[in-house]
């Protein structure tokens, strides 16, 4: 079963983080603020760093998730 979590991150929730800074239009050099620690959250922080963000912060209500987003 987690293959297909593996699988579900790559076809589902890494495009929509990914889209999300492309829509942002990150060049490299910004301070990037994100709203939510979830799993697309996480994958938007990752592509914000990919793209040369040069900070990025995680914001959330909940401490597991923001927990679980400094672990990755």
């Amino acid at each position: 079963m987690e293959k297909l979590t593996d699988l579900a991150m790559l076809t589902d929730i890494f495009p929509t983080g990914y889209s999300g800074i492309d829509w942002a239009e990150v060049k490299g050099g910004e301070v990037i603020a994100i709203f939510g620690a979830g799993p697309v959250g996480i994958m938007a922080a990752k592509s914000a760093w990919l793209r040369g963000a040069s900070r990025v912060i995680i914001v959330d209500t909940q401490r597991y998730r923001l927990d679980k987003a400094h672990q990755t």
